[in-house]
C-alpha cells in the first residue's frame, strides 16, 4: 500500500500528494527503508509517532538510531526517586530506565526491539562528541547507515534549540554523505518553530495511529511525571516535516561587539573539526555578513556559535548553521 501526503495535511482526490509535499516525504511503501535519528527517549514518539506507524502500515522497514540515554536529566529523577543530589551511578541508573522506557514505546508503535540501535552517549553531550572527536562520532553513526542501509533518513532541525538535537543533525548529515548519499532526508523540529520559507509538509494521522502516538508517549513515564499536559499536547491530528535548509555563503549570525569576545567558534566538515574564538577566528565582514576562511570549510561544512559558559538555560541562542562549498555562493 502506497500512503502519499499533500502540502496542506490533506489527500486529494486520487490520493496523489502535490509536487511540493513529494519533495518532503517521498511515497510510503515496502520499499522504503526508514532510519529515525532520535537524540534521546521519547523524541522518536514525540516527533515521529505517526511516521513510523504509517511507514510500517505501508509494509516499510523502521529502524531507531537512540544516540543518548537521556541520563543527564535531573528534574524528574529528583521529583521521582525523592533525592537532591544526582551521582554518575544514579545517572547510569535513570538513563537504563529510559532506554527501557524508549523500547516500551516502540513496541507500542509496532517497531521490533531489534530495531533499536543505542549508542549509549550521555545526555547533554553531543556537541561535546563533535567538539572532541568529530571522525569516531560521525564513524559510530556510519556503522548503524551501513547496517540499516535507509531510504529515508528523519533527523531533528538544524535549528532546533536543543544543543543535542542541532548537533545530531550535524552528525546525521555528515555520515550519510558518506554511508547514503542517495538516502532522502526530512527533519522534524521540537525545540523551536520551523523557519518561514523552509520547504515543509504535514502528515496527517488517522484516529488510531494518533492513538497509537499517544500510548508511546505515555510510555516515557519518566517525563511524564513533570511534563504530562505538555507532552501529551505535542501529539495533534499531523505531523510536520521540512527539508534541510539550504546552505549559506556568510555566517547568519550579527553578534554585538560588546558580546564577541566572549564567542567561540565549533566548525566541523568532513575534514575534522575545529574550534575559533571569534576574536581569533579568520572572519571576514562582506556586504552578505561574516565569511569564515576556515580550510575545514572549503567543501561546505557546519558552524556553532556559542558562549562556553555554564548555565541553567541549556537551550542554544544562535546555534549551527550549514555553509556551502567555497566559491558555490548562497544557496539560500
Amino acid at each position: 500500500m502506497a500512503v502519499s501526503v499533500a502540502a496542506d495535511g490533506r489527500f486529494d482526490g486520487l490520493g496523489v500528494a502535490t509536487a511540493r509535499a513529494r519533495m518532503v516525504l517521498p511515497p510510503l511503501n515496502e520499499r522504503v527503508r526508514m532510519l529515525v535519528v532520535s537524540p534521546h527517549p521519547d523524541d522518536e514518539s514525540l516527533a515521529v509517532g505517526g511516521l513510523i506507524q504509517a511507514v510500517l502500515g505501508a509494509g516499510g522497514r523502521v529502524d531507531v538510531l537512540l544516540l543518548t540515554d537521556g541520563d543527564d536529566n535531573p528534574w524528574p529523577q529528583r521529583y521521582m526517586e525523592r533525592r537532591i543530589v544526582i551521582d554518575a551511578q544514579a545517572r547510569a541508573r535513570w538513563g537504563t530506565r529510559r532506554r527501557n522506557e524508549v523500547r516500551a514505546a516502540l513496541a507500542r508503535l509496532g517497531v521490533d526491539e531489534s530495531s533499536l540501535h543505542a549508542l549509549g552517549w550521555h545526555d547533554m553531550d553531543i556537541t561535546g562528541c563533535l567538539s572532541r572527536d568529530a571522525s569516531t562520532a560521525v564513524a559510530a553513526i556510519d556503522a548503524v547507515i551501513a547496517t540499516t542501509a535507509p531510504t529515508l533518513m528523519v533527523l531533528p532541525a538544524l535549528g532546533d534549540r536543543h544543543p543535542d538535537h542541532g548537533s545530531a543533525h550535524v552528525m546525521a548529515r555528515l555520515a550519510a554523505r558518506a554511508a547514503a548519499p542517495d538516502a532522502h532526508i526530512v527533519t522534524y523540529m521540537i525545540h523551536g518553530r520551523v523557519a518561514a520559507g523552509t520547504v515543509s509538509a504535514r502528515l496527517p494521522l488517522s484516529t488510531a495511529i494518533e492513538a497509537g502516538k499517544r500510548n508511546a508517549v505515555r510510555e516515557h513515564r519518566t517525563q511524564i511525571s513533570l511534563s504530562g499536559k505538555r507532552m501529551l499536547g505535542m501529539v495533534q491530528p499531523d505531523e510536520t516535516f521540512a527539508l534541510p535548509t539550504p546552505p549559506r555563503a556568510a555566517l547568519p549570525w550579527h553578534p554585538p561587539v560588546w558580546v564577541r569576545p566572549g564567542l567561540h567558534l565549533l566548525v566541523v566538515s568532513g575534514q575534522g573539526s575545529g574550534h575559533w574564538r571569534w576574536r581569533d577566528a579568520p572572519l571576514e565582514n562582506t556586504p552578505q555578513g561574516w565569511v569564515l576562511h576556515d580550510p575545514l570549510l572549503e567543501r561546505g561544512g557546519f558552524v556553532k556559535l556559542s558562549v562556553p559558559l555554564r548555565s541553567p538555560w541549556i537551550f542554544d541562542h544562535w546555534g549551527w548553521a550549514e555553509l556551502a562549498p567555497r566559491g558555490a555562493g548562497s544557496l539560500a
